[in-house]
Order: C-alpha cells, then sequence, then structure tokens
C-alpha cells in the first residue's frame, strides 16, 4: 500500500496541492500512476526508509521498498487521474507544465511575500503597497488567460488549475 505524507498544518499549501489531486484521483479513473490510492500520514515520514536527500512533504512511498517521490509537483502529478494532466507531448501539456512552473516560480514567492508580514511571521523589509504590487503583476498573466479561457490548459481541470489555486490560497485567505 502506498502511503502519501503530507504536513499536519491547514495552510501548508504544498501538501494542499498533494491532497486535492489524490482526492480528485479517487472521483476520477484512479492515480495517474495506476497504483492503488495512498494512505494519508500527517507526519514526516520515518528517515530509515527514505532515500538521499531526505524528501521534503508531500512525499509518497509506493509500497514498502517501492518508489519515492517527494515535492508537490512530483507528487500531485502521480496522484493526478491519468489522461487529466494532458496527454505527453501535447499542447494541453505543454500548458499544463508551463502553469505549473508559473505557479511554482511566480505566484507562490508574490503570495507569499504579501501575506506572511501580514501573519507576523516575516518582518517586511519592504513597502506594504509594494508586496502587494508584486503580487498584482504576478497575477497579470493569470487574469489575461482567463478572461478568455475556462481553465488553464484544456477543457477540463488540470494540475495547471490546481498548481494556481494552490499558490494563491494564503492571500485569498488573509
Amino acid at each position: 500500500m502506498s502511503t502519501l505524507y503530507v504536513s499536519p498544518h491547514p495552510d501548508a499549501f504544498p501538501s494542499l496541492r498533494a491532497l486535492i489531486a489524490a482526492r480528485y484521483g479517487e472521483a476520477g479513473e484512479g492515480p495517474g500512476w495506476g497504483g492503488a490510492h495512498p494512505r494519508i500520514c500527517l507526519q514526516p515520514p520515518p528517515t530509515s526508509r527514505t532515500s538521499f536527500p531526505p524528501p521534503r512533504l508531500p512525499a509518497l512511498e509506493q509500497g514498502p521498498g517501492g518508489l519515492w517521490v517527494w515535492g508537490a509537483t512530483a507528487v500531485a502529478q502521480l496522484l493526478w487521474p491519468a489522461g487529466l494532466g494532458g496527454p505527453g507531448g501535447s499542447r494541453a501539456a505543454v500548458l499544463v507544465q508551463q502553469w505549473v512552473s508559473y505557479a511554482d516560480t511566480e505566484l507562490i514567492p508574490a503570495a507569499c511575500g504579501a501575506t506572511l508580514p501580514a501573519l507576523g511571521l516575516r518582518s517586511s523589509a519592504q513597502d506594504p503597497q509594494a508586496v502587494l504590487g508584486a503580487l498584482g503583476r504576478a497575477l497579470s498573466p493569470l487574469e489575461e488567460w482567463l478572461r478568455l479561457h475556462t481553465y488553464l490548459a484544456g477543457e477540463a481541470p488540470t494540475l495547471a488549475d490546481l498548481a494556481a489555486v494552490t499558490a494563491l490560497l494564503l492571500p485569498f485567505r488573509y
């Protein structure tokens, strides 16, 4: 049986990405990797069974002695229902990768930069208006695309949509 290790913190957006992908996989045709749905574990994986480097949460262990995958994008990609991540080599698959990369490199830093100081988790050396402006600039391409499209890639929700939503969870919540 597979085990999905996630953070117990409700605002841990990398873990939320994996949990949502696992739940979406349950509703669809099952996980993209063809395995059984994983058992959810709200603690770090045992260090004695991990590979080098130690996995970050979320992490997925595909059975005892099986494949270890860690990181929100890799785990979510394995758990997402087959066929809904965009078929390999297709335009949709390229768009999925583009928007996931955009969420990881543009949206998450801007969202954290705008939200964490407001929560008292990081001192803001910058002007609050400047960090909100950076978030607005990061949202601009997303807004432009969604004016004409319902989803970020294709005609159904994909990992691209999941990555964007979880990246923006903190600023929308707080």
